[in-house]
């Protein structure tokens, strides 16, 4: 027995959607919060999620042979090498001795290698040992038997933010945090490094697996883990995986998502990440998987009413045509093939999926989509301006506009601001209607450094939509003030001429005791040009002041500033100039 060590394939091929609406905020500058004219919204909600750990090993077992495992399985899956049409039986025992009956091995075409098959992953109830025999005529090769555990491992915490809200014709998405997910065996760089395109096709599938599965966040995790470590690929294959129950799985990682956000599988712009289930037409398509072998099963009806859900959500927001047949372009290779928009897995490839009895309903499927999303949604988009530095103590201010794609600007509808300070997580903020015509403002003052987005949840008749990040460097004040002297006529201090020093002090807000500030000042030669003279560090005092004593070697007219470096919280900062003259007048 050996633990199947963790590998990638070359990177699967993604998809990206399109945006769902288009709405304008800008921002004003005025404080957030209790002084804001919008009443503030709750924080994100945090949840908690306790995963056990998955268990994997890997056993090559002789055929006809009972094998002993190392410990109970919950899911088993087989991969073997042999001729076109070569199949396999397999059969388990419990730990009283019983033995199941003879079962055929599923088998996976989900991205399928020449002379290599992947069998579906089965879920089994905790067997001691298991047997497999050849099924036919067909030569088999060398089998593999992989076994796991994701339901009986050392739990361990998860902690995560729930995902964002869902609207009346939103799916509603069981997160991959919330599904257990170990990040850690996943892979996004190298050949892994995901891709984005524009939505142009939805594939059906079925997972082939067991049917009637009662703990359908356990076979998530087992899948994922068949897909990226048994299987070598990047991540989990599909976009979405639907239970029997009707609840949806994330599929594929896109990308952190923020606390409002529904786990799209997009960027914010809507482009899809490509999964891992139709070889040649990943990039581009959204692949969304039943659990169970819809080849022995029929689809039940609360997964029926997910997948139409989320079919007519994918479709409405990008104005698809659920009932059309179209031409599918590979943005990658520039493969084309006339598909229906919602197609089955065997409509691009030489496989069963997405099972007899799941695919003759397609038909049916594409029209409830068709009725579910009526005359459509209007697609709308939100952007957010407003200056990208401020200092401390000025108002940061931002305007903007709510409006649909067409440029209408869209008046009385909610808007939430979200906001990030620096080290913290993303809070809710400010929520406004907008204007008449779509238009709407406020202001901040931040203490630190922060991030800003906008978002619009959408209504009955229009998509939600959300702004860029607007990223904000807040620069502390720092003063800056020179003692002594006599001011003349220009406002400018006049030392005399045997001065050999010039004191200056002045303080950084907000307070940032003992770092260190800067003081530099500059000879300005006769021709006009700054030659620096003299640097000065100084530690700031538990008040966040300063003072230092400049050197002056000449007489002459200097300038002087006061600099304090960038932080995790702060942009640099430096004080106005000051200039002063020796010169004994």
């Amino acid at each position: 027995m050996h633990v199947h060590r963790t590998t990638r394939r070359a990177r699967q091929a993604s998809r990206r959607p399109l945006p769902a609406a288009a709405i304008v905020v800008c921002i004003l500058a005025a404080p957030m919060g209790p002084g804001a004219s919008a009443a503030p919204v709750d924080a994100a909600r945090k949840i908690s999620v306790r995963v056990p750990q998955t268990r994997a090993a890997t056993l090559r077992p002789a055929a006809g042979r009972r094998t002993q495992l190392a410990w109970p399985a919950t899911h088993v899956g087989f991969t073997w090498t042999g001729d076109d049409g070569s199949r396999l039986h397999y059969r388990s025992w419990d730990e009283a001795g019983g033995a199941s009956p003879w079962r055929r091995v599923p088998e996976s075409h989900d991205m399928e290698q020449p002379g290599m098959h992947y069998s579906a992953l089965l879920s089994v109830a905790r067997p001691s040992s298991v047997e497999w025999r050849a099924a036919g005529s067909e030569a088999v090769g060398k089998v593999a038997l992989h076994y796991l555990n994701t339901v009986d491992g050392r739990r361990q915490e998860a902690g995560a933010l729930a995902a964002g809200q869902t609207g009346p014709a939103t799916p509603k998405v069981i997160t991959r945090a919330e599904w257990g997910a170990d990040e850690s065996i996943k892979r996004t760089t190298g050949e892994c490094d995901r891709s984005f395109w524009p939505v142009q096709q939805l594939f059906v599938h079925h997972t082939a697996g067991s049917n009637n599965d009662p703990r359908p966040k356990a076979t998530m995790r087992a899948i994922y883990y068949y897909h990226t470590v048994t299987r070598g690929w990047c991540d989990i294959g599909y976009n979405f995986v639907i239970a029997p129950d009707g609840r949806l799985f994330e599929g594929r990682w896109a990308r952190r998502y923020a606390p409002w956000e529904l786990h799209t599988g997009e960027t914010i712009r809507g482009r899809g990440v490509s999964g891992a289930h139709v070889a040649d037409f990943n990039s581009g398509s959204v692949g969304v998987s039943l659990m169970g072998n819809l080849s022995t099963t029929t689809l039940g009806r609360a997964a029926r009413r997910t997948l139409v859900r989320l079919l007519a959500w994918e479709a409405d927001r990008r104005n698809l045509r659920p009932r059309g047949i179209h031409t599918y372009r590979n943005p990658d290779t520039g493969l084309t093939q006339p598909l229906h928009l919602i197609a089955g897995h065997r409509d691009a490839g030489q496989t069963e999926c997405p099972g007899n009895n799941l695919y003759d309903l397609l038909p049916g499927l594409r029209r409830r989509v068709a009725a579910a999303i009526g005359d459509g949604r209007a697609n709308t988009a939100l952007s957010l301006d407003g200056p990208a530095r401020i200092v401390f103590g000025e108002d940061l201010r931002f305007t903007g506009r709510l409006a649909v794609r067409a440029g209408r600007g869209i008046g009385g509808q909610s808007v939430v601001v979200y906001r990030r300070d620096s080290g913290a997580p993303w809070a809710q903020g400010t929520r406004m209607r907008t204007g008449e015509r779509g238009g709407l403002g406020f202001r901040l003052a931040p203490a630190k450094n922060l991030s800003v987005r906008a978002v619009y949840e959408g209504g009955p008749r229009k998509w939600g939509a959300q702004s860029r990040t607007r990223r904000v460097l807040v620069a502390p004040r720092v003063t800056l003030a020179v003692a002594g002297g006599r001011r003349g006529a220009d406002g400018v201090r006049h030392f005399p001429a045997e001065t050999t020093s010039v004191a200056v002090s002045g303080a950084v807000r907000p307070a940032h005791p003992k770092r260190k500030v800067v003081v530099s000042v500059d000879w300005i030669r006769p021709d006009g040009h700054p030659r620096e003279v003299g640097r000065t560090p100084k530690r700031l005092t538990p008040a966040s002041r300063y003072s230092a004593a400049v050197a002056v070697a000449r007489p002459g007219r200097y300038r002087v500033v006061t600099r304090m470096a960038a932080d995790d919280d702060h942009a640099a900062g430096r004080s106005p100039r000051r200039v002063f003259v020796v010169d004994g007048l």
